[in-house]
Formats: structure tokens, C-alpha cells, sequence
């Protein structure tokens, strides 16, 4: 039986996989709580609006695969996160565009072929109207 699609909002979610034999439960294969995130950005709505701008240090750091970079914007701004390498090569593109107020985080695997990512020190550049902020990260072996 093939996996159906599933277009979910971002958010938590608690997935639960089950092997049935026979209409039995025979196996819990796998119980995971995941996030749901539109091209590697989470939002969150927690009622609260930040009161500034913000650019938290990334996390873990330094890193050898995911890093998660933080950000919050206290009112409705065009952003631009952006990876940047230590010779000032962009990398790669976070997220740009227009945002609602909000705390928001953005992931990158070192990993991915995409991102062309070796060990060294990089920068993410959070740009907004009125606002700028670098944070090092450092990518380990």
C-alpha cells in the first residue's frame, strides 16, 4: 500500500507508524514527534509578539550537521536570513520575504549537497528594514 499524501500545516505532530498482521497490532515500529516546516522554516504563534528584532546565536555550534538559527520579528517585515561563508561567498538562502510579526526558526543540514558546506567558520545575516545582525557558525569535521 503506498504511503498517502499528506499536505500538512507547520506545526508539532507526534507520528506513530503500526505493523498490522492479519488486522492485529503486531508492532509499534516507530513513535517519533516531528515539525512540519514550509522549506526548512518553522513559525511559531504562541500569542506573544517579540518586542524587538532578534537574531539568536545558532544551535548547536559549532556543528557538523543540523544547525537551527532562531529569529523574531516584532512587527510584519520583508527579512532576508542568509548563509554566508567566511570569504563572504553567499551559500545559501534561509528564507527571505515577507514575514508576520513572529518567532521563527530556519534549519540547515552541513550535509546537504546543496548548501556545498566544509568545514570553517560561516555567517547567518538576518536583514530587515532598519535592522541587521551576523552570527557565526562554525561547521566541525
Amino acid at each position: 500500500m503506498p504511503f498517502p499524501s499528506w499536505n500538512a500545516t507547520p506545526g508539532a505532530y507526534l507520528a506513530k507508524v503500526f505493523l498490522l498482521c492479519q488486522g492485529r497490532l503486531c508492532h509499534d515500529t516507530v513513535k517519533q514527534h516531528f515539525v512540519v516546516v514550509k522549506v526548512g522554516i518553522a513559525e511559531s504563534n504562541n500569542g506573544l509578539l517579540p518586542r524587538e528584532f532578534a537574531l539568536d546565536i545558532a544551535s548547536p555550534n559549532p556543528s557538523r550537521d543540523a544547525v537551527t538559527i532562531h529569529y523574531a520579528l516584532p512587527k510584519a517585515a520583508d527579512i532576508s536570513l542568509k548563509l554566508y561563508d567566511a570569504a563572504g561567498k553567499l551559500r545559501a538562502v534561509l528564507d527571505q520575504g515577507r514575514k508576520a510579526a513572529g518567532e521563527y526558526s530556519a534549519t540547515f543540514d552541513a550535509r546537504d549537497s546543496r548548501f556545498d558546506i566544509t568545514s570553517g567558520i560561516y555567517f547567518v545575516r538576518l536583514k530587515s528594514p532598519g535592522f541587521e545582525r551576523t552570527r557565526k557558525v562554525m561547521v566541525t569535521p
